[in-house]
């Protein structure tokens, strides 16, 4: 077994955590089904105009 300060040692910058943390944030999404029943992106964006202003 490894101790706390070998196992963080290694990756003390802030992108690699975020870069740990959005793959981790990918696998719940995907996991739960929220990417599939996120809208497709060519849909238009909400908001005030709704697609109507351009």
């Amino acid at each position: 077994m490894i101790s706390a300060d070998t196992l963080f040692a290694t990756p003390r910058d802030a992108t690699v955590w975020l870069l740990i943390c959005a793959f981790v944030l990918a696998a719940a999404v995907t996991r739960t089904g929220l990417a599939g029943r996120a809208p497709p992106s060519s849909s238009p964006a909400p908001g005030p105009c709704a697609g109507w202003c351009t």
